[in-house]
């Protein structure tokens, strides 16, 4: 789903130009994994910004979240949800990503510092992603 807001790269009807996005494209989410919503993923509608810096894997209500886990080691899985950047990379967001970090993320012009530690960890490989599913 996109996240919509007035500083997200969605504020209205149309998304913001790459052009006119300050804050960095690989660190700007356009497009969130929404689990359970009930919603095709045809159907136009939209994550509200609230809902999605609300937190990931909330237990009630509409919210960034996802099923899937992601190995980090032998003992212990992390789970958490895919999201998609506006330099067309997708990664993996933990669902113990804080509020401020997802607000960060998902304006485009608001000049956050994002760790670098939240963005590289799990870099998601999306042709290989879509070729599997195909």
């Amino acid at each position: 789903m996109a996240v919509v807001g007035r500083d997200t790269v969605w504020p209205g009807s149309e998304a913001v130009k790459l052009d006119n996005i300050r804050d960095k494209p690989n660190e700007t989410i356009q497009l969130v994994e929404v689990a359970g919503s009930g919603i095709n993923w045809m159907e136009p509608r939209d994550l509200p910004f609230d809902a999605a810096v609300a937190g990931i894997n909330r237990v009630s209500g509409l919210s960034i979240s996802s099923k899937h886990n992601v190995p980090t080691d032998v003992i212990y899985r992390e789970t958490g949800a895919c999201v998609a950047f506006c330099d067309s990379s997708g990664g993996f967001l933990s669902q113990d990503t804080s509020s401020d970090t997802l607000k960060a993320l998902l304006t485009a012009n608001g000049g956050e510092v994002v760790s670098q530690g939240v963005l590289d960890a799990r870099r998601v490989d999306w042709p290989r992603c879509l070729s599997l599913s195909f």
